[in-house]
């Protein structure tokens, strides 16, 4: 069970983000926020976070405001590049 990213134990190099995206197989739970992102108290992380959920967990595509660049390095790879 993982309460906050803050105490989980994983770091950015493990598969932390893919994990919070859809913590349970075949459930359709999504972690969102802060303490589910790379920069823990920022608001960005929890947008950027949120944005993860909706591509990867339940199909929305990119929205019109973010950068298609942005997009693909910051959502689509989770953050690992262009």
């Amino acid at each position: 069970h993982i309460a906050s990213a803050h105490n989980s134990g994983l770091d950015e190099k493990d598969d932390a983000l893919e994990a919070f995206v859809s913590p349970v197989p075949g459930v359709r739970l999504h972690l969102v926020g802060e303490a589910y992102g790379q920069a823990h108290g920022w608001a960005e992380a929890a947008l950027r976070s949120a944005e993860r959920a909706l591509y990867h967990g339940v199909g929305l595509g990119r929205p019109a405001w973010l950068d298609a660049r942005a997009h693909t390095s910051l959502i689509v790879k989770f953050n690992r590049g262009g």
